[in-house]
């Protein structure tokens, strides 16, 4: 047989098993074995449920089908955020302490007055205070004028039996035919002269040497800092100006 015969013959063969292959009937193949729950249940299917699943938008079926959770939008995510709470309010810087002082002084309570009218507008608050008055310089003790200078000498002559030297009758004045028993810088020491008289039955008297000096007036004020301090002595007149505990200012 020629060659090339051989050759068609082969593959017109060859051509017939594939064809057969392809068309032929299929094997019967054992089914695979399933549990019996499996084979009870119908499978149920899938169209139903596709139709009634939400519909998906194109980049949230990108991110699924990737197998990647898509964040949400910000806005979304702000709205679920819990607003924050407001914020304290922020405690006002304290003020700093006023500053407190004593201006004077004044002849008297009208021009203490008249200062602080003058000085209202500068000041916290204000008042007119007078300082107490001033001690006397010194105390005397003396028995009263007698009726005329017999009497004076006679009691004299008593007061000096009874161990008291130091007296002296006064001649002139006001005080003429008293006796001056002594003058004395301390109270205290014009109190002792005057009891040991009376002691021994003297009616001594103490009095205060001269007038006592008069009692100046002065302004208490408060004011907000130092600055307005210094202005505030020329403004209401002041010829002095002292250091003041605010408590002493109403």
């Amino acid at each position: 047989m020629p060659i090339r015969a051989l050759l068609v013959l082969l593959v017109f063969l060859n051509l017939g098993v594939a064809a057969w292959a392809l068309l032929g009937p299929e094997r019967t193949r054992p089914a695979a074995a399933t549990p019996a729950a499996a084979r009870e249940v119908p499978e149920l299917p899938l169209a139903p449920r596709l139709a009634k699943a939400a519909p998906v938008g194109p980049a949230e079926a990108t991110g699924a089908g990737n197998g990647e959770a898509k964040p949400a939008p910000a806005s979304e995510a702000k709205a679920a955020e819990p607003a924050p709470a407001p914020a304290a309010t922020a405690a006002s810087a304290p003020e700093s302490a006023p500053t407190c002082l004593r201006l004077g002084p004044y002849a008297d309570e009208a021009a203490a007055r008249a200062a602080l009218a003058a000085a209202r507008g500068q000041v916290l608050r204000g008042q007119v205070q007078q300082q107490a008055a001033a001690a006397p310089a010194a105390y005397t003790v003396s028995m009263p004028p007698q009726a005329d200078r017999e009497q004076a000498l006679a009691l004299a002559q008593r007061i000096k039996d009874a161990g008291f030297d130091d007296l002296l009758v006064v001649n002139t004045g006001e005080q003429a035919n008293a006796i001056a028993l002594g003058r004395y810088r301390s109270l205290a020491a014009a109190e002792r002269r005057q009891q040991s008289l009376r002691d021994k039955g003297f009616a001594a008297r103490l009095t205060p040497a001269g007038e006592a000096a008069a009692a100046p007036w002065w302004l208490a004020v408060a004011v907000r800092d130092a600055d307005a301090a210094q202005a505030l002595a020329a403004l209401a007149g002041a010829s002095q100006s002292r250091k003041l505990d605010c408590a002493a200012v109403r």
